[in-house]
């Protein structure tokens, strides 16, 4: 069976399922956790989304693994890269845009998942070179970790 592309409105439960998530993997790792954050599109109040909750951990050092890997294994977790979510959640034209190209993109692409992330990249690389001008421009420093 394929693996289907859907991209959905936003959910309001999405930030209550990441708070659960959070709160199981602060548990999980403790203090080896600097920042647990809601990331991706899901952590963008509005912006349509895969219904995909990300995450990103903050961790001291990649060593020893083992004091982070195991325990998010144990959580059935898996490791992915990239935050843009702050510049979308003070741009909501440009998450709208996103959202949209988003759309075309899982429209064209419903049953080919490596294409639809393929035909989304540019619109994602848009975005981080947009979001990397913003954050330069006004300083921006993260806030306080999410979980």
């Amino acid at each position: 069976m394929a693996d289907l592309v859907e991209v959905v409105d936003y959910d309001r439960g999405w930030p209550a399922r990441f708070a659960a998530l959070g709160a199981a993997m602060r548990s999980a790792l403790g203090d080896v956790a600097v920042r647990i954050d809601h990331i991706g599109s899901t952590s963008v109040p509005g912006l349509a989304a895969k219904p995909v909750i990300d995450i990103q951990i903050s961790v001291r050092s990649f060593e020893p693994l083992e004091a982070f890997k195991a325990p998010l294994e144990r959580l059935g977790l898996m490791h992915r890269a990239g935050l843009f979510r702050d510049y979308l959640r003070v741009h909501p034209a440009a998450a709208a845009e996103f959202a949209e190209a988003k759309r075309r993109c899982a429209e064209r692409f419903r049953d080919e998942r490596e294409k639809y992330v393929a035909a989304k990249e540019p619109y994602v690389w848009d975005v981080v070179r947009r979001a990397d001008t913003w954050a330069q421009g006004v300083g921006w420093r993260p806030g306080p970790s999410d979980a």
